[in-house]
């Protein structure tokens, strides 16, 4: 029995020693296997959103593309501290999105939300973008910030991917809420198991800070399902050319809209979205009173994306800032009470 004991004693001990050198090796030489993640301690498991930033953690999220700092105020987002209590005549506009509004791989200060608030003196703009979120984790980010928050602006954002998660009640292997249209087309959420959630917290805390288990990912879908890695933002937007926006995320904007106007607040959509499916939100936007912001394809050009293809750069933040920033100075306006559009040239 004692050679039985320690014959599984040296052969976990083997395991180990194993797998200590297989994480060394790809560090020396596949350092990059994480490149396409957040660091590791980034997010912690939420039981409403299915995952969040973690508040107060301090980061650099190091790439072969970029080297940048990601700071996490204590409400959970990567913004400057924030007071909840209003200013008098500040106009506070609420930004919720993924990754393309957080500002992945871009320094703070070159943020849209950044440049837009640097510019205004007078507006308060909370960037409350989570990496991975789809629009339904948008919407009920905002419902939870709602009543504590009381904004006078809140924005979505909605591109190909945010609408593809809706579809989805896992991402990148974490749990999320979702929501369903019932038979008479009423919108109901499936909320996220609390037992599911706490074994991915459990799972998330061990292994995110590991290079192995994403290297070995990604090997395997080069070797089983080459048409699952990423492609470029221009070969996504080729992809997604056709698509419409089903009846899910209209039902989504139309219960945003409703809790904004129970606040009253307004309620706009910023859209990265092809020509066909931009064409269908700008008319449903129009219809009901919600205030629209285009990006139009021809600005998918290499020069607004990073060396990902698949983030804006500086230049691009740059780009829609300024026209955003157009469209909050018209909001302050005391004659501004109808929903507009803006498409960016």
């Amino acid at each position: 029995m004692n050679k039985r004991w320690a014959s599984v004693v040296l052969f976990v001990a083997a395991c180990c020693v194993a797998l200590v050198a297989a994480e060394a090796l790809v560090r020396v030489f596949a350092p990059h296997s994480r490149d396409h993640v957040v660091p590791g301690g980034l997010f912690t498991t939420d039981t409403t959103l299915g995952w969040a930033l973690m508040p107060g953690r301090n980061l650099h999220h190091h790439t072969r593309y970029f080297d940048v700092r990601y700071d996490i105020n204590s409400m959970g987002f990567r913004d400057p501290h924030r007071q909840i209590v209003r200013l008098s005549g500040m106009q506070r506009v609420l930004v919720f999105g993924d990754s393309q509004i957080f500002g992945w791989g871009v320094e703070h200060g070159h943020r849209l939300s950044d440049l837009i608030e640097s510019r205004l003196p007078a507006v308060e703009l909370w960037n409350m973008a989570v990496p991975g979120y789809g629009l339904d984790q948008q919407v009920l980010s905002y419902e939870n910030a709602a009543a504590p928050l009381k904004p006078d602006v809140v924005v979505l954002f909605v591109s190909g991917p945010t609408l593809e998660r809706t579809r989805r009640a896992h991402i990148y292997r974490k749990p999320k809420p979702r929501f369903v249209v019932d038979a008479d087309d009423s919108v109901r959420l499936v909320p996220v198991s609390g037992r599911s959630n706490s074994r991915t917290g459990a799972v998330y805390r061990a292994l995110s800070p590991l290079y192995l288990p994403y290297f070995l990912e990604r090997q395997w879908q080069i070797l089983t399902d080459p048409g699952k890695l990423p492609v470029t933002a221009s070969e996504k937007v080729s992809a997604r050319s056709a698509r419409t926006i089903g009846p899910l995320p209209l039902a989504l904007l139309q219960r945003a809209k409703s809790a904004a106007t129970d606040g009253d607040a307004r309620l706009a959509v910023l859209s990265d979205l092809p020509a066909a499916a931009t064409d269908q939100l700008r008319n449903f936007c129009e219809v009901n009173g919600i205030d629209f912001l285009a990006i139009p394809f021809t600005k998918t050009s290499r020069d607004v994306f990073g060396p990902d293809e698949q983030h804006w750069n500086r230049r691009g933040n740059a780009l829609i800032a300024e026209r955003m920033a157009a469209m909050v100075s018209r909001w302050s306006l005391p004659d501004s009470g109808m929903a507009g559009d803006v498409s960016f040239p």
